[in-house]
C-alpha cells in the first residue's frame, strides 16, 4: 500500500514537473523562434553584467569585483552594488551555448521553471492541497507584470527575484501563524531575494513589518516567534555575506553616486485598469487579477482568514503603486530611491493569487466532477497562455521596425538615444552592444566626482577610455587589456616623468601595479580616476581589485553557512523519511 502511494506520488510529481517544463518553454518559444531579442528597458545593462560574470568564468575567477570585460571596460564596481549570485545560471549557459541569443532564452525557461517549482512547492506546503498549489503557481506565473519585467523591458534582476516572493511568505506565514520551527524557509526566501534584486527584498520586508504591525494582537506564542524571526534573520544575514559586507565595506568607503532617483511612472487606477483590459504587458497587475478582485469583492466572505488578510493587502498594495498615493510629498526622501513605485506590483501580484486561488478551487470542486475539472483546468491554461501569447505577439508586433544594432555602439552611433530605448539583437550583432554603453544603470554607483548628472564631459571622458597625460587628451582604447577584476594600460609609448590619469574608476582596495607586479605609487584624480606618474621602467600599468580580509571572511562565512544549513537539512530530511517509514 505505502509503495503504491509513492508510486502514485512519483506519477504525479513526473507529470507535473513535464507540464511546467512545456508551460515554461511555451512560454519563451514566440521570441526564441525568431533568432531575435526584442530589446528595450534594461537589457544591455544586464547583458553587460552577464558578459562580466561569464568572462570571469571562462578565467577561472569566480566572485566579480571590478567590471573589467563590460561596462566599458572602466573598472565599474556595479557588482558591490547589485547582486549577481541569481545571474550565474546565465553566465553558465553562456559558456555551454555558442549562441548567445539561444543562451539567453534558455536561460528564461529555467528561469520560468524554477518560477513554477517554487511556486507550487510553497503554496502546496501551506494549504496541503495539490490542486490548489497548480492553480495558484499557473495564476502567479502568468501574471502581467512578470510578463513585463521578462519580456517586454527585461528587467532581469526583478524577475529573478519574482522567483522566490512565494518562498518568502511561506516562510514568513509559518514562523508568524504557522510553525515557527520552519524558520529555514524565511532565511532561504529573503536569502535569494537578496541575491536577486535588493530593493525587492526591502519591499517584501517592509510588508512583513507592516503586517507584523497591523496583525500584531492574531499572533500566539509571541517570544518563541520572535526568536524564530531572529534566527531566519541571523541565517539569512550568513547565507548573503558574501554579497552585504562587501556592499557595506564599498558604501561606507566610496563616496559614489547612486542609480538615478525619483518617482516616476505612477499610474491613474483608471490607466491601471485600462492598460490590464488591453492586455498590454506594461506596469500593471494584467486582467485575471482585476477579475480577481471583482470575484474577491463578491464573495469575501468565502474567503479564509489567510485568504482575506491576502486580498485586503494585495489590493491596498495596489492601489499604493498609483497616483492615489501622494508620492510627491516623497521625492525629497530616501524613498524616491524606489524610482518607480509600480515596483511592489510584484508584490500585489503574489498576494491576489491566493484570494483567486482560493475562490475558483472551491468552485471547481463544489459544482464539478473529476472530469469536468480537469476540463476546466485544461480551459484556464488555455486561457492564460492565450493572454499572454497576446501580449507576446504585441511585443513583437510594435518592435518588429525596430533597427538592428548592426554596428558596434559609439558616442556618435548610439541605437537607444535615438529609438527610445529599442534595438534587434541577432547571435551575430549580439557583441556589438558590449563595446560601448551609456544606456540605464551604464554609470551607476560611480565615484560622485564622475556623476554622469553633474559632470557627464568627465563621464564621457571616462567611458571613451580618454586618458589626460600632462593634462592632454589621449585615447587609450587600444591600450588596455582585461583581465579578471584587473585592467592593464600599455604606457610605454608615453614620455617618461609624465603625469597619466588613466580612465579607470577608483574603489576602496583597487591597487596599482608595474608590469613586474610590484606596488606603484598612484593618486585620485579630480574624475574619480587612478593617476600614476611614468619613470624609465615602466612599461604596464596594473590597476587590480585585491581582496579585502572583509572580503574573503564574507566568502568564508557564506560558504561555511551554507555547508552548515545543507548538513542540517539533510538530517532533518531523513529523520522525516525514518518517521514516514
Amino acid at each position: 500500500m505505502i509503495n503504491e502511494i509513492k508510486k502514485q506520488r512519483l506519477v504525479f510529481n513526473i507529470g507535473l514537473f513535464v507540464l511546467f517544463l512545456v508551460i515554461s518553454i511555451v512560454y519563451v518559444y514566440p521570441f526564441m523562434r525568431t533568432g531575435k531579442i526584442y530589446a528595450a528597458g534594461d537589457f544591455m545593462f544586464q547583458i553587460n553584467r552577464i558578459h562580466e560574470l561569464t568572462q570571469d568564468f571562462a578565467h577561472g575567477v569566480f566572485i566579480p569585483r571590478i567590471s573589467s570585460y563590460s561596462m566599458n571596460q572602466v573598472g565599474s564596481g556595479i557588482n558591490f552594488f547589485y547582486p549577481w549570485i541569481s545571474i550565474i545560471p546565465f553566465a553558465l549557459l553562456n559558456l555551454i551555448i555558442k549562441n548567445p541569443v539561444n543562451s539567453y532564452y534558455v536561460g528564461l525557461i529555467l528561469e520560468n521553471l524554477i518560477t513554477l517549482l517554487i511556486a507550487y512547492y510553497s503554496y502546496n506546503h501551506y494549504s496541503q492541497s495539490k490542486k490548489a498549489a497548480t492553480l495558484f503557481s499557473l495564476f502567479y506565473f502568468f501574471a502581467t507584470y512578470r510578463l513585463y519585467l521578462m519580456t517586454s523591458q527585461f528587467v532581469l534582476a526583478e524577475s529573478l527575484a519574482y522567483m522566490f516572493i512565494p518562498l518568502a511568505f511561506l516562510g514568513f506565514y509559518e514562523v508568524v501563524w504557522g510553525k515557527e520551527n520552519e524558520w529555514i524557509l524565511l532565511s532561504l526566501g529573503m536569502t535569494f531575494l537578496i541575491y536577486s534584486h535588493m530593493l525587492t527584498s526591502a519591499l517584501v520586508a517592509l510588508i512583513f513589518v507592516l503586517l507584523l504591525i497591523i496583525l500584531f494582537k492574531t499572533i500566539n506564542n509571541r517570544k518563541r516567534r520572535l526568536i524564530a524571526l531572529c534566527k531566519a534573520a541571523g541565517t539569512c544575514l550568513l547565507l548573503t555575506s558574501i554579497f552585504l559586507i562587501p556592499f557595506f565595506e564599498q558604501t561606507l568607503s566610496n563616496k559614489t553616486t547612486a542609480s538615478w532617483t525619483g518617482l516616476t511612472l505612477i499610474s491613474t487606477p483608471g490607466q491601471m485598469l485600462d492598460n490590464s483590459l488591453k492586455l498590454e504587458p506594461v506596469q500593471t497587475i494584467g486582467l485575471i487579477l482585476v477579475i480577481g478582485i471583482i470575484i474577491g469583492l463578491l464573495y469575501f466572505s468565502k474567503l479564509s482568514g489567510v485568504g482575506k488578510t491576502a486580498f485586503v493587502t494585495g489590493v491596498v498594495v495596489t492601489i499604493l503603486t498609483t497616483s492615489v498615493f501622494p508620492w510627491k510629498l516623497f521625492e525629497s526622501t530616501p524613498i524616491n530611491n524606489l524610482q518607480f513605485p509600480y515596483r511592489f506590483l510584484g508584490i500585489a501580484s503574489f498576494l491576489l493569487c491566493i484570494p483567486l486561488t482560493e475562490l475558483v478551487l472551491t468552485f471547481i470542486q463544489k459544482k464539478l466532477n473529476r472530469q469536468m475539472f480537469i476540463i476546466c483546468f485544461t480551459l484556464l491554461c488555455t486561457l492564460l497562455i492565450g493572454i499572454t501569447y497576446y501580449g507576446e505577439r504585441g511585443i513583437i508586433k510594435q518592435r518588429l521596425s525596430l533597427p538592428e544594432l548592426s554596428t558596434q555602439l559609439t558616442p556618435k552611433h548610439y541605437l537607444p538615444s535615438y529609438t527610445y530605448g529599442g534595438f534587434i539583437i541577432t547571435a551575430k550583432s549580439y557583441d556589438n552592444m558590449l563595446h560601448f554603453y551609456q544606456h540605464n544603470g551604464a554609470t551607476d554607483y560611480y565615484p560622485q566626482t564622475a556623476s554622469a548628472a553633474k559632470y557627464w564631459p568627465k563621464t564621457l571622458s571616462i567611458i571613451e577610455h580618454i586618458a589626460y597625460v600632462n593634462g592632454r587628451a589621449v585615447k587609450f582604447k587600444n591600450m588596455t587589456l582585461s583581465r579578471p577584476n584587473e585592467l592593464i594600460f600599455d604606457v610605454s609609448g608615453i614620455a617618461n616623468q609624465s603625469k597619466i590619469d588613466l580612465p579607470v574608476l577608483y574603489y576602496h582596495n583597487d591597487q596599482v601595479f608595474n608590469g613586474r607586479n610590484q606596488p606603484i605609487p598612484y593618486s585620485i584624480s579630480k574624475r574619480g580616476t587612478i593617476t600614476v606618474k611614468k619613470n624609465s621602467t615602466l612599461r604596464k600599468v596594473k590597476v587590480k581589485y585585491v581582496s579585502s580580509f572583509v572580503d574573503k571572511l564574507s566568502v568564508m562565512i557564506t560558504c561555511i553557512s551554507w555547508v552548515i544549513l545543507l548538513i542540517y537539512l539533510i538530517i532533518q530530511f531523513r529523520r522525516k523519511q525514518n518517521v514516514e517509514n
